[in-house]
C-alpha cells in the first residue's frame, strides 16, 4: 500500500515505524479460500465434460473466491499502525472500498498500553496495543500487533518527549542527523556556513556603502 495515498505527512514529518497485524491468525480464513479456489480446477474436466453448464459453473465457484481471496488480502495488508515524530495513525481497511482512518498527536495521548494474551500469543510474541486518547475522541486499538512491547515503548518515548517544553522536531532531527556525520563533515559545513556569513556581509556593506545604487 502507498501511505502518501492514505495519509498527508506535514511538512519535515518523519514515518518511524509502520506495522501490520500478524499474519498467523489470519491463515485458517487464507486456507480456506485457498481450498474453495483449487476446487474448481479439481472439478475442472467433470465440469467441462458436463457443457456450457458445467462452465458456468467453474467460473461461478471460481470468480467469487478470487474476489474473496483478494478482498482478505488487501484487508489484512492495508490494515496498519504508522507512527510518525508527530502522531500515531491507525489505518483499517474494511473492504475494497471502505478505509477508516483515525490518529492522534502524542500531547493528545493520555495512556498507551498492550496486551499479550494467550500461548500462541506470547510464544509468537503479538499482542494488542491499546492508545487511550483525551477527552471525547475514540481510542486507537490495534490487535494482533507484531511486537507489541516495542510498538508501545516507542509511542510512550515520544509522548514523553511531546510533553517536554525543550522538545522540537527540527531539533530532534538535527541530533539524529548530527549522530551520522562525522566531525570531518561538521566542521566543513561550520567552514561553509562562516564563509556563506562573511559573504553576506560584505554584500550587505557594499549595498549599503554611500552612493551607491
Amino acid at each position: 500500500m502507498n501511505l502518501e495515498k492514505i495519509i498527508q505527512l506535514r511538512p519535515e514529518e518523519e514515518i518511524l515505524l509502520a506495522v501490520r497485524q500478524v499474519v498467523l491468525p489470519h491463515l485458517p480464513k487464507f486456507f480456506l479460500l485457498s481450498v474453495w479456489f483449487l476446487l474448481p480446477f479439481f472439478l475442472l474436466f467433470p465440469l467441462f465434460r458436463l457443457g456450457g453448464s458445467g462452465v458456468v459453473l467453474f467460473f461461478a465457484l471460481l470468480i467469487p473466491a478470487i474476489a474473496l481471496t483478494w478482498r482478505a488480502y488487501r484487508r489484512w495488508s492495508d490494515t496498519m499502525l504508522v507512527i510518525t515524530d508527530r502522531r500515531v495513525i491507525d489505518i483499517e481497511r474494511r473492504g475494497l472500498f471502505d478505509t477508516e482512518v483515525c490518529e492522534a498527536a502524542y500531547g493528545d495521548i493520555d495512556e498507551v498500553t498492550f496486551r499479550i494474551k494467550g500461548l500462541v500469543p506470547t510464544l509468537c510474541r503479538y499482542g494488542d496495543v491499546e492508545v487511550k486518547i483525551a477527552g471525547a475522541a475514540a481510542d486507537i486499538e490495534f490487535k494482533r500487533c507484531d511486537r507489541p512491547g516495542k510498538v508501545h515503548d516507542l509511542i510512550a518515548d515520544l509522548r514523553r518527549a511531546s510533553r517536554d517544553p525543550d522538545s522540537d522536531p527540527r531539533e530532534r532531527r538535527i541530533r539524529r542527523l548530527a549522530r551520522t556525520v562525522s566531525m570531518d563533515e561538521i566542521e566543513g559545513m561550520e567552514r561553509a556556513d562562516e564563509r556563506r556569513t562573511r559573504q553576506e556581509a560584505a554584500e550587505e556593506f557594499f549595498t549599503d556603502e554611500p552612493g551607491k545604487g
